[in-house]
């Protein structure tokens, strides 16, 4: 519970009065400037901090943060050195590349989440600032971040609360709170203490910042300003809270630290081999294995994934934002297809949290209302009938709501939902309510209070005067003495009290809120006395009706192994009915927050197996299930719109915040849900699924590559060193960085890429999650890997053999003692093996023969296009200057590109051999 600074004790145990005294204030008069003025310097503004934003600097320098880039960056600064001792002479080719792919990446990942940034702080919109209050005597407009303890406030309807207040003054004052609680339903607030260990939605004398007053007004005193408030309790909860690292985070950081590790070793092993083979230490022969050295760190780093990665996490998240989903941490895209459980909240989620009308029971008999929400779309059963005329004219008349038309969000409520469904009821029956209040003015009400459970208005209606009552249906009977049946009035009997008593239980199972509406002729005077001798017209059954895609989002988790539960603010027999609507409740079993608080880890891990739907969860409830869930290995994505949600919603993997929910929320969140719809969250997961599936097959293609290579430069340089094959002075190098820098991220890039466009397979979601531990890639994976990579790295050593001279299969037109040129015939015959291999992982684990392997032609595109370059480049005089390479005679290069799908058939055969053990899970 959070406890007021200002105020020395709870203050919903306080009456106004010992409240005033404990802050010093006047509950008439207010305070004085000097004492706001004073308050404000010792209390600060009333305003919630939530945290610095991100700079511009920061995002840059957060995309440097990888230990593949920080790799690169090294090798880059080798090359610079290298070229240094070497004279510095013409242009450092080999930094130039590696330095233009490390800035490529940086600035891909930064474009993306300032981009994210940017909506989110679109979405951070209050309400209107500017608060009422009794300063001097005189009554004031406020900025609310002006507001100090003991400041008095003036409430209206549709006015954003705008501090924790203690009521002091309440008429017909009703407070959405489900921003705060979770709650639903509107709260009727009154002034007076309650018990010290009062709920939140229990301190019926007090409102609380962010919350809603939907009806009625009110006078409070200000007892907790900022970061006291329990708004502000709850934000400040996050800046201490950790953040959950996602799967793909771990994952990614493994790779990157077991790749860090290979290129050190590799380096030292390789290089120091390299040095023996030199046979001597002067500082040309130090620099040529420095250089050798950075080239075979590029060679066994893949360059071109933390891009493409980004690229692919990018591409991922315009799909999501196409689909009214707005990625705020890029590694959240690839997180959710990992998810295994989801935590939803009920309403505007599941539901349209918009109250409607789903029944009505007049002359005994019930109609049933068609159409979901506030547009007036759907039909009412049943033909006329004197007491459904006077039904809806109570309905109208004893409400104050208001409909008015949104461009953006739609028909909205002005006033309690509960007054704007009866309104709808009113349309979709063919009456205009508007000149209804109009042709019956009100001449007096009185208020709903909990004590009375019900309100009134007496109308000058038709001609003459009459008391129309809508409440409880058990406040109402005992004020009533008959009941309207087809246009006569029958005294109420036993039977007929007992038969509306079971309608209401039985709409109240169906997770509907039953409304009863009475009526009598009146004469002038007080509403309130003349609340007796009631004709009963009937019942009203409403609820917020589940959205009509939910039941087979719900379907389609389930058939992708993911679980989805419902933590509620809500009555546990109105969840209980929207989850067997929704097909969410397998039984009919549902655990409260106050029972959930009561039960030990271990047997609330064994509840949160078997239950699914969980109501009247507080903050805390929530926090606990979601912590425990966690340890139990779960990933969890959970969805919240108020304040209440923001702890959960930081803790969890995934935290999918609602785009009409709190600004707190939203700055808690990985993921916003422009539509707020659950059904938005499935394709979110499908499309996190996708994503996973298309990094696992791009990197699983750069590796293989990159093996190649590596394995060619330690058995080639060995092998030039045993055989004393020299250039220079010094031993043969295969391939020098900057060739190997354009095979990385050039041949490489382009069908990386490709693999990151490509559409998600239509049984993406009939697989089960991926376990949070599981690698990026399976051990039956990198054997593929190492299969063709040792083939391409064959095809590498063996041109070379044939190319240069003195190898032991030279072909003798093909034979040169010029390893620029022998260079160039391997260059090419590597480019283009590893542009067909990308063929092999196009289709994994599967065959490259099935039909689904061509779905799309992005990748075959992509190779030919990475093909053309590299022709280009061996063809072009100032770029193979650059490259250290030489043009081929057609003849040669012919034969160098019928080689190379000989890398199609080894993938093959291995996938034959292997069969189902080759898979992309552990």
């Amino acid at each position: 519970m959070i406890q007021p600074a200002a105020v020395k004790c709870p203050p919903q145990t306080l009456t106004p009065a010992d409240a005033a005294a404990s802050l010093g204030a006047d509950l008439e008069s207010g305070l004085s400037e000097e004492e706001v003025r004073r308050l404000l310097a010792e209390h600060g503004p009333n305003e919630i901090s939530s945290g610095e934003p991100i700079s511009p600097w920061k995002l840059l320098l957060r995309q440097f943060q990888d230990l593949m880039v920080i790799i690169l960056v090294v090798a880059c600064s080798i090359a610079v050195l290298g070229w240094i001792l070497e004279g510095a002479q013409g242009l450092p080719a080999d930094a130039i590349v590696i330095g233009a792919i490390v800035v490529l990446n940086a600035a891909l990942g930064f474009v993306q989440e300032y981009r994210a940034e940017k909506t989110v702080e679109e979405l951070k919109k209050m309400a209107s600032t500017a608060t009422r209050v009794v300063r001097g005597g005189r009554t004031l407009s406020v900025d609310q971040t002006e507001l100090v303890p003991g400041d008095i406030v003036l409430l209206d309807e549709g006015d954003r609360v705008p501090a924790d207040l203690l009521l002091f003054r309440a008429e017909r004052l009703q407070v959405d709170e489900s921003l705060l609680t979770g709650e639903s339903t509107t709260v009727s607030k009154k002034v007076g203490p309650v018990a010290i260990d009062a709920p939140l939605d229990g301190r019926t004398g007090e409102v609380f910042a962010a919350t809603v007053v939907t009806a009625g007004s009110g006078r409070g005193l200000v007892v907790a300003t900022g970061a006291a408030t329990q708004l502000g309790g709850i934000a400040s909860s996050l800046s201490t809270g950790e953040r959950t690292e996602t799967p793909l985070e771990r994952r990614l950081a493994r790779l990157g630290r077991q790749v860090g590790w290979a290129v050190l070793a590799l380096s030292l092993v390789i290089g120091g081999t390299l040095l023996i083979a030199e046979g001597k230490t002067d500082a040309p022969t130090l620099v040529h294995v420095l250089m050798f050295s950075v080239a075979l760190a590029v060679a066994a780093v893949p360059e071109g994934l933390p891009a493409v990665l980004t690229i692919s996490l990018s591409v991922g998240a315009r799909r999501l934002a196409s689909r009214q989903a707005v990625v705020r941490r890029m590694p959240a895209v690839e997180t959710l297809g990992s998810v295994t459980t989801i935590l939803t909240d009920k309403t505007g989620t599941l539901t349209h949290n918009q109250m409607t009308a789903n029944q009505v029971l007049v002359d005994f008999q019930a109609r049933a209302v068609a159409g979901r929400g506030y547009e007036a779309e759907g039909t009412v059963e049943g033909g006329p009938s004197e007491a459904f005329e006077l039904l809806l004219a109570s309905g109208v008349l004893a409400s104050t709501a208001d409909l008015q038309d949104d461009p953006d969000r739609g028909r909205q409520a002005l006033g309690d939902p509960t007054e704007a469904a009866l309104l709808v009821l009113a349309e979709k029956a063919g009456r205009d309510w508007r000149s209804l209040r109009r042709e019956a003015p009100e001449l007096s009400s009185a208020p709903f209070s909990s004590e009375r459970r019900r309100s009134s208005t007496l109308r000058r209606f038709r001609g003459s005067l009459r008391l129309f009552v809508k409440g409880s249906l058990e406040a109402l009977l005992e004020r009533s003495r008959c009941v309207l049946v087809d246009g006569a009035e029958h005294e109420l009997s036993a039977q007929d009290r007992e038969r509306l008593l079971a309608e209401e239980a039985a709409m109240a199972d169906r997770g509907l809120r039953a409304l009863a509406f009475a009526t009598r002729e009146a004469v002038e005077g007080s509403a309130e006395e003349q609340e007796t001798e009631l004709t009963l017209l009937g019942l009203v059954a409403m609820g917020d009706p589940a959205r009509a895609e939910v039941p087979e989002a719900i379907k389609r988790c389930r058939r992708a192994g993911i679980r989805v539960m419902m933590l509620t603010g809500d009555h546990p027999r109105t969840a209980l009915a929207i989850a067997r609507e929704i097909g969410l409740a397998e039984e009919d079993r549902v655990l409260t927050g106050p029972e959930v608080a009561e039960l030990d880890d271990a047997t609330l891990e064994r509840e949160l197996r078997a239950c699914n739907v969980y109501a009247r969860v507080s903050p805390q409830a929530k926090l606990r299930i979601v912590e425990r869930l966690l340890s139990s290995g779960e990933v969890v994505a959970m969805t919240g719109d108020g304040v209440n949600d923001a702890p959960a919603l930081r803790k969890v993997h995934v935290g999918v915040a609602m785009g009409s929910g709190t600004a707190v929320a939203v700055e808690a969140s990985e993921l916003v849900l422009l539509d707020d719809n659950f059904a938005t969250i499935v394709t979110a997961v499908e499309g996190g699924r996708s994503v996973f599936a298309n990094v696992q097959k791009f990197i699983a293609f750069l590796f293989s590559g990159n093996t190649g290579v590596v394995l060619a430069l330690f058995v080639g340089t060995l092998l030039a060193g045993a055989f004393d094959l020299t250039w220079e002075g010094h031993v043969l190098i295969p391939l020098t960085a900057a060739q190997i820098l354009w095979m990385n991220l050039v041949t490489d890039g382009a069908p990386a890429v490709a693999f990151a466009l490509a559409r998600p397979r239509e049984s993406v979601l009939d697989d089960p999650p991926r376990h949070p531990e599981d690698p990026i890639l399976s051990t039956s994976i990198w054997w593929y890997i190492a299969v063709t990579g040792s083939w391409v790295a064959f095809l590498l050593l063996l041109v070379l053999d044939i190319t240069y001279h003195g190898g032991l299969l030279t072909v003798g037109h093909l034979a040169t003692s010029n390893p620029e040129y022998a260079r160039t015939a391997a260059f090419y015959i590597v480019v283009v093996t590893r542009l067909f291999n990308a063929m092999n992982f196009q289709s994994l684990p599967g065959s490259l023969f099935r039909r689904e392997a061509w779905r799309d032609f992005y990748v075959p595109a992509a190779c030919l296009f990475s093909w053309g370059l590299t022709i280009a480049l061996v063809y072009s005089p100032p770029l193979r200057q650059l490259f250290d390479l030489r043009p081929l005679p057609l003849e040669d290069l012919a034969l160098l590109t019928l080689m190379a799908p000989s890398v199609l058939v080894v993938g093959e055969l291995w996938k034959k051999l292997v069969g189902a053990r080759l898979s992309n899970r552990r």
